[in-house]
């Protein structure tokens, strides 16, 4: 009930949330717990990010933490970016005595997952870091129909993110910088196995290689392409085939007619965002 003359916010608070300050350096964190690869380059750039936004402003979200009465300890339910990120502060020498910690409770480690899974703090997990939870949650006896069920996510989701788990780190570091989008991996997956990595790489070096001698900028080219197959537009057969064509062209051929024909396809296929 809301005190009649609220002089604070916990007086108008509908509910309790205590926020503990816990030093980082006894949190624990269970080998394993996190399905976030920390590998990826894309995720090492987000951890330099939040590093710099902690040593400038502290940390303001809470991470969650449970604990664990037997050994009487700290466990990191979700949050590990943040925890990596004061770890790594300290041992680069700023002082950083604690953080803001909120008790949370979870009874076994599926429940702690599903926690972290649906916790909606920090940077989203990609299909494929969901995938390697899906595959955790079905080790402790889920099915795919009970993971859908909790996350809310359509059957189809859960079982790409599955497929894209099992895929090589080849694949996964080429959908981390979006060299690729889910879709062609898991196309390429199911048609080539073992080869996909190598299948895939070929068709990036090919995007480069067309949009290079088009006189455009590589990385850009990879960057549209994959913003294109993702997009919810719906791009005819025959026009993805004449750009694919015309950028193909590009790469053999150097008359001015090419050229503009590269160019203007290139334009066209600029506008899927």
């Amino acid at each position: 009930m809301l005190k009649e003359n609220p002089e604070r916010v916990t007086d108008v608070s509908t509910g309790r949330r205590d926020i503990a300050m816990i030093d980082p350096r006894i949190i624990k964190v269970e080998p394993g717990h996190n399905p976030r690869d920390y590998s990826l380059s894309q995720n090492r750039d987000h951890l330099d990010e939040l590093k710099a936004n902690i040593r400038e402003n502290g940390v303001l979200q809470a991470l969650l933490v449970r604990w664990e009465t037997g050994s009487k300890q700290v466990y990191l339910v979700d949050g590990e970016s943040r925890l990596k990120s004061c770890m790594e502060l300290i041992e680069e020498g700023v002082e950083i005595i604690s953080i803001p910690c909120q008790q949370v409770r979870a009874g076994n480690e599926a429940d702690r997952l599903i926690i972290a899974l649906t916790a909606n703090t920090g940077k989203p997990l990609s299909k494929w870091e969901e995938g390697g939870a899906f595959k955790r949650l079905l080790g402790f006896g889920y099915d795919t129909d009970r993971i859908v069920l909790k996350m809310g996510y359509k059957k189809s989701y859960v079982e790409q993110a599955l497929e894209l788990a099992d895929a090589s780190q080849d694949v996964k570091e080429l959908l981390s910088t979006e060299a690729i989008t889910p879709s062609l991996a898991i196309s390429h997956l199911r048609e080539h196995g073992d080869a996909a990595p190598e299948t895939l790489k070929k068709v990036v070096r090919k995007v480069r290689k067309a949009a290079k001698a088009a006189g455009l900028d590589p990385d850009q080219a990879v960057a549209k392409r994959a913003r294109a197959k993702n997009s919810g537009i719906k791009i005819t057969q025959e026009c993805y085939d004449a750009i694919k064509l015309a950028l193909e062209d590009a790469v053999t051929t150097k008359d001015a007619t090419t050229a503009n024909l590269a160019q203007a396809a290139w334009d066209l296929f600029s506008k899927v965002k």
